[in-house]
């Protein structure tokens, strides 16, 4: 005799099967609901990590601690004799402070020193394209060359022929309302270290100008050769400033804007310049305008003292 369940056991199993059924469905809504990460997921949480650590990375350099040079700058203003008058600004750019300054404010000759205000202008107009940079200017030099000789070797011819073909009106007007420089002027041949701390600060940012002209002024600034002229005894060289002062591991991109009798002294002798120590990752601004510096034509000696002075003291200290 076969044996046969009873009903109910069959409406068990159906039952079970259905719970069962009911809560598979249950359970795919709420994987729907909540996935469960994969490994691939966890790859992806990977790579945004790595990505956040990466941006943590490159944020900018530290920028080096500021050096306060004005017992510097006083030592050596102690220095100087009798008679000898002098106005200095330094600004540091990395921490945009003034490092040190002496008469900030004073107005003194510029002497060559106007013809960083033409040049700036004179590139500006270049790549607007209002000066002809294949036109001759003067003495067989298109305002390509002269821009470049108005710095390397202080070509005046090059520099006023400039300073016409631009405006000397417009010059007047954009020193004292571009610029903003009230204690400046190129017609007038004056400036005070402040104001040309400011230009300078203009040259090393140049906004109005292209990266490929900056670089052409920076070569121009730093390769001044020797040149035939009665100005300095026979021969002027324009790095007997400040530049014969600093060692080669400071690159120093200057002008110099001078008077001399040839015999006894500087009556002026001006000195502006960018300072770049690449291995310490600092850069300076300094402006230095002095009257009655002993002469001699090999090495302005008190500018020279006033670089290594310079040099010392941020080498030290950058190294504690």
């Amino acid at each position: 005799m076969v044996h046969r369940p009873p009903q109910s056991s069959s409406l068990k199993i159906i039952f079970v099967v259905g719970v069962l059924l009911v809560a598979a469905g249950v359970y795919g809504l709420l994987a729907l609901a909540f996935p469960v990460k994969t490994s691939d997921d966890s790859e992806e949480v990977e790579v945004v990590a790595t990505e956040v650590e990466i941006k943590k990375d490159s944020k900018e350099p530290k920028i080096p601690k500021f050096i306060d040079l004005s017992d510097v700058v006083e030592d050596w203003a102690s220095s100087l004799g009798r008679g000898i008058n002098v106005g200095l600004k330094i600004y540091d750019l990395n921490n945009k402070k003034v490092a040190a300054e002496l008469n900030p404010d004073e107005r003194f000759s510029t002497a060559s020193l106007y013809k960083l205000f033409i040049i700036y202008e004179g590139y500006k107009e270049l790549e607007q394209g209002d000066l002809f940079g294949n036109a001759i200017l003067v003495n067989g030099k298109n305002v390509s060359e002269c821009l470049d000789l108005a710095i390397r070797e202080s070509d005046s011819p090059c520099a006023e022929t400039l300073w016409s073909k631009i405006g000397r009106d417009k010059i007047e007007e954009i020193i004292k309302n571009d610029y903003q420089l009230e204690n400046s002027s190129a017609a007038y041949l004056y400036s005070t270290p402040s104001d040309m701390v400011s230009l300078l600060e203009r040259y090393y940012y140049h906004e109005d100008l292209s990266e490929s002209s900056f670089e052409k002024i920076k070569d121009s600034l730093l390769t001044q050769p020797p040149i035939k002229s009665s100005a300095c005894g026979g021969t002027c060289n324009f790095r007997i400033g400040l530049p014969s002062g600093f060692s080669s591991d400071v690159n120093v991109y200057n002008k110099v804007g001078f008077e001399s009798d040839g015999v006894s002294k500087w009556k002026i002798y001006n000195d502006a310049a960018i300072l770049e120590f690449s291995s310490l990752g600092r850069t300076y601004l300094i402006s230095v305008f002095t009257e009655n510096l002993p002469w001699s034509n090999t090495k302005v000696a008190a500018l020279s003292n006033l670089a290594s002075a310079l040099e010392e003291a941020i080498s030290s200290d950058s190294s504690e």
